[in-house]
């Protein structure tokens, strides 16, 4: 499929597959533009848990300082990525003193999605902010992992020049598929929030931020499957 149409973002995959849909790097910088706008602090320090070859890390250090990013697989690096350290984030880290201000990631689809989401937040000082279908919202326990992890607000991405494909990122290719950024804020972490009560901030990112926030070097990361 060509650059700009259309296509459906279907994570349905065998058991064991690495879920890999690299994301655009610009959805790194509207993140950052999201979490001013909801007057949350960034930080110093990010964490990628599921960085792949490092797209939407690259977005990322754009907005933060210090980035760490990880992966349980050694996908090809790209000239000037970010560095990446090959861990299992599920299973190899533990709460230590070296947590991250925030946590941000397109993780796992299926029944690795809470687990994933629950050991971001566990592991921030902050909070984490997650790259999902939006119908995630709509999904069977969802208000209890809200609950348990603080579920702060929803930020809808545009569909244009947003796609997830499979394997491949295509610069301005667009998806059928809604995604927004699901952002989660541990308790007491910023002034009045004491976690989700059933209620959560629904923003939308402007429908040309995929053109205002790319950059030249984000087509390190271009590839055509």
């Amino acid at each position: 499929m060509t650059a700009g149409r259309a296509m459906r973002a279907n994570r349905i995959e065998d058991a064991g597959s690495l879920d890999y849909f690299p994301s655009a790097p610009w959805l790194g910088r509207a993140l950052g533009e999201v979490l001013e706008r909801l007057g949350l602090p960034l930080g110093e320090v990010v964490e990628e848990p599921a960085a792949g070859e490092g797209h939407l890390a690259h977005g990322l250090r754009d907005v933060w300082p210090r980035i760490r990013a990880f992966d349980v697989y050694p996908y090809p690096r790209r000239s000037g990525a970010v560095p990446l350290v090959l861990r299992d984030y599920l299973a190899d880290f533990a709460d230590d003193d070296t947590l991250p201000c925030w946590t941000v990631s397109n993780p796992p689809f299926g029944d690795r999605t809470g687990p994933f989401i629950r050991k971001a937040v566990a592991r921030s000082r902050i909070g984490a902010a997650m790259l999902l279908q939006l119908r995630l919202v709509e999904g069977p326990g969802r208000h209890r992992l809200f609950r348990e992890c603080g579920l702060y607000a929803t930020a809808v991405i545009p569909r244009k020049r947003s796609g997830l494909r499979k394997g491949v990122w295509v610069p301005g290719q667009s998806t059928a598929t809604a995604y927004a950024w699901f952002i989660f804020v541990r308790p007491g972490a910023v002034e009045g929030w004491g976690g989700f009560d059933g209620e959560a901030r629904q923003i939308w990112i402007d429908p040309e931020a995929g053109q205002r926030l790319s950059r030249d070097s984000d087509l390190i990361y271009a590839g055509v499957a």
